[in-house]
This record gives structure tokens, sequence and C-alpha cells, in this order.
């Protein structure tokens, strides 16, 4: 494993986040985010990851500890990431362009500096 000044640990094989078997927080999804948007990680390699977590129905309560603005926020950030190397059709661009990816990154850092509402 390797770590970067200001970057999550990565596997050294494939550069990808360390994404473990362990459900994901905002840190993990964040850590895709910037690997694509660096170009440090494949998009297909992100929706394969993001695809695991968003489907899977083990998970669907555990994020009550973080209140449900964090659940939804996160659940919203994987879905973009699952669907992050979507195309047309074969040989297209990417339906969401590099420009893209990276506003998605700066709208999910916006979103987690934001306070959680209060009843």
């Amino acid at each position: 494993m390797t770590t970067a000044p200001g970057r999550r640990p990565t596997d050294r094989q494939h550069g990808e986040p360390v994404g473990g078997d362990t459900r994901p927080d905002l840190d993990a999804i964040e850590g895709w985010f910037a690997a694509v948007a660096e170009g440090r990680v494949s998009r297909d390699a992100a929706d394969r990851w993001a695809g695991r977590w968003y489907f899977d129905d083990d998970d669907a309560d555990a994020g009550e500890e973080d209140g449900p603005e964090r659940e939804e926020l996160r659940r919203w950030a994987l879905d973009l990431l699952h669907g992050i190397d979507l195309r047309p059709g074969p040989e297209q661009p990417y339906l969401h362009d590099d420009a893209q990816v990276r506003d998605w990154l700066a709208e999910l850092r916006r979103r987690r500096a934001r306070p959680p509402r209060t009843g």
C-alpha cells in the first residue's frame, strides 16, 4: 500500500483507493471520485466498486448512526460513481466528461462541509 500526502492509501498493484470489505464511508467515496478525476483509477474500476456497495441490500439501514442527511449524500455519490463509465455506444465518449466528474467531486466536498440540519 502507498500513501501520498493528502491522498487515501492505494493498492500498489492497481493504484486504486483502498475500499476493503466494509461499508464505505464518505471519505472512501470521495477518495474514489478524486482518483477518477486525477486519472489514478479507471472509470470502469470505480463503477464496479460503487455498484458493489450501491446494490448491497445487507447494509440498507447501516447509515442510521450517520444520520439521514449523510446517508442520502452517501447514496447520491455512490449512484454517480456507479455509472461513471457509461457511454452512448461503442467507441463513443463518456456520457459524463472529465469536467463533470470534477464538478461532482466539488459538489460532494461542498455538501460534506455543510453542517447537518437539526430538527
